[in-house]
């Protein structure tokens, strides 16, 4: 099986990886309706998140001050720089769709820390 075509469940939806090369990653990240990420940031990689479908509430937190931002499908995106803390949060009755763009030194799973 192509590891780019697996699913990864997770406790909040799933997500596919698309393409994976050492300073880029794109994924297809599924986040269940009522469903949300941990609040997390990474040291080598930023993210640009796009809603494909769905409704989410995107939490940056910036020296201790956590600003909430509403995405839609109709959005520009968003992007995540380094070291930001940041969670997704589905509060709608709908499944929300983000196509994530990982960019950086690495894009590994392993550059996580969470709160």
């Amino acid at each position: 099986m192509d590891y780019k075509n697996a699913k990864v469940v997770r406790s909040w939806g799933w997500y596919k990886v698309l393409n994976d090369k050492i300073n880029y990653k794109v994924k297809e990240l599924v986040i269940l309706s009522g469903k949300s990420l941990s609040m997390q940031r990474h040291f080598l990689r930023s993210e640009h998140w796009y809603l494909l479908d769905g409704k989410c509430h995107l939490i940056i937190k910036k020296n201790g001050i956590e600003e909430i931002i509403n995405l839609s499908a109709l959005s520009k995106g968003y992007l995540i720089p380094t070291k930001t803390w940041h969670k997704a949060i589905n509060s709608s009755d709908k499944d929300c769709h983000i196509l994530e763009v990982q960019y950086g030194v690495k894009c590994v799973e392993e550059d996580i820390e969470r709160e």
